[in-house]
């Protein structure tokens, strides 16, 4: 079955597995490790670019270490960071109708721990196969949150894109699909298309993202790097000898001023003195390696900048 469908007339890209998880494992019979490259084995020789996308919401580096799966849904090093990040609770943890009430809101300094826990333990070529996502058909549109500010989401949104890997947008996402929180069926509304996309605000977000993701050889293929992780703002940087793009989020509801040390990637502010969607940026340098920013309440920056 898997390489019926991988060859003519269907040629599928690759293959999702549900609950992959819990494959081949059933108390003291564990051959998940052996099954694994196998079903590897047999998507590779129908094609040798097939994407294999499992499912698993927790720290599954064992599988991710080129023999097994290509990435999971990655929950654990996207999705529960940023929608902690920006104050809902974590997604294990709301499912626990005690621990869901505790209100923990994730700092920058553990934003930049989970993501570099689970990057550390990848080989570099599986961090750029990583599904990022925020939402999905099991998982409340983070837009749909009250407690979620508009700036918030439009940060998470930012981050989503600039952490290295492939972003995944469920779908209706960047036209604020309708929708409510409590069950699965408020997570799978259908699709608003009749609305006039061009004059909302997330479609124009998301169109940029995707066409910079796409443009952008930084985004693609360079380093990686958080410049700053205090408190409630965080700034990561993706890199190449070319350009370097800075994207800077905050869930503070207080104005701030960050020190950036920009020269450690030899970036250079842009000479517009404006971010990629026109947004003034008031800061000072400092000296030849660092500027002082000025970082908004709730704001969201992504700064293009090329590199000395």
């Amino acid at each position: 079955m898997l390489r019926k469908w991988l060859k003519p007339p269907y040629n599928i890209d690759g293959w999702r597995f549900d609950v992959a998880d819990v494959f081949a494992r059933n108390d003291e019979i564990q051959l998940a490790h052996e099954i694994w490259p196998e079903i590897r084995r047999c998507i590779r020789e129908e094609n040798e670019q097939a994407y294999i996308l499992a499912e698993d919401w927790g720290d599954c580096a064992g599988y991710l270490q080129g023999r097994e799966w290509d990435s999971p849904m990655n929950y654990y090093g996207c999705a529960r960071v940023i929608r902690q990040f920006a104050g809902l609770p974590d997604l294990f943890l709301e499912r626990n109708e005690i621990l869901r009430r505790v209100p923990y809101r994730m700092t920058a300094e553990d934003v930049k721990g989970r993501v570099m826990e689970h990057l550390a333990k990848l080989p570099f070529v599986i961090w750029q196969n990583q599904f990022n996502l925020i939402d999905s058909h099991d998982v409340s549109r983070m837009h749909n949150h009250k407690s979620v500010h508009p700036q918030i989401y439009r940060g998470a949104v930012i981050l989503q894109f600039v952490l290295i890997g492939a972003p995944s947008i469920y779908y209706g996402d960047e036209v604020g699909i309708d929708g409510w929180t409590e069950s699965t069926e408020g997570f799978r509304f259908p699709m608003p298309w009749s609305k006039d996309y061009e004059s909302l605000d997330t479609y124009r977000l998301y169109r940029t993202l995707a066409h910079l993701k796409k443009e952008k050889a930084a985004l693609c293929e360079g380093g990686f790097k958080f410049l700053y992780a205090q408190g409630e703002t965080v700034v990561v940087a993706r890199f190449d000898e070319d350009e370097a793009l800075l994207a800077v989020v905050t869930v503070s509801k207080e104005d701030e001023r960050i020190v950036l040390p920009i020269g450690s990637i030899g970036a250079v502010m842009p000479e517009d003195g404006r971010d990629v969607f026109g947004e003034k940026l008031d800061y000072t340098r400092i000296d030849d390696r660092n500027i002082k920013l000025k970082v908004e309440a709730r704001k969201a920056y992504l700064i293009d900048c090329r590199v000395s």
